[in-house]
């Protein structure tokens, strides 16, 4: 069945998954998830977005965002990753450097993320 989008702009709050590729553990080391809420709140408060919660996974981000304008979701989360990968890649990734690295190329994330935007009570 097909996911029907609605266009929202304006006030939202929005639950965000993104992925590690290969589902990766990266985030198992505590210096990388550290790292992940740091880039995080930077992130953030670049965009004036509101972190109403998170949780690291071990290969996994999930976030609850709140947006003044819900249009520049997208653009947060491009950020976010590309910021985040940066900052991943100067760490000692140990195994999973061969994994994340692809023709002398840093890859950490997935290219898409997952979105839930929270409009209403009814969409909670």
């Amino acid at each position: 069945m097909p996911v029907t989008r609605i266009n929202i702009t304006g006030p939202a709050a929005a639950f965000v998954t993104t992925t590690v590729v290969k589902w990766v553990p990266v985030f198992k080391s505590d210096k990388a998830a550290t790292e992940v809420i740091v880039q995080l709140k930077e992130t953030a408060n670049l965009f004036n977005v509101a972190i109403l919660g998170y949780v690291i996974m071990p290969s996994h981000v999930h976030l609850l965002l709140g947006f003044r304008d819900i249009t520049i979701l997208s653009k947060f989360m491009q950020a976010f990753k590309s910021l985040i990968s940066r900052r991943i890649k100067k760490l000692d990734l140990g195994k999973f450097k061969n994994v994340l690295y692809q023709k002398d190329r840093f890859n950490l994330w997935i290219r898409r993320f997952d979105d839930l935007i929270i409009h209403s009570e009814k969409a909670i």
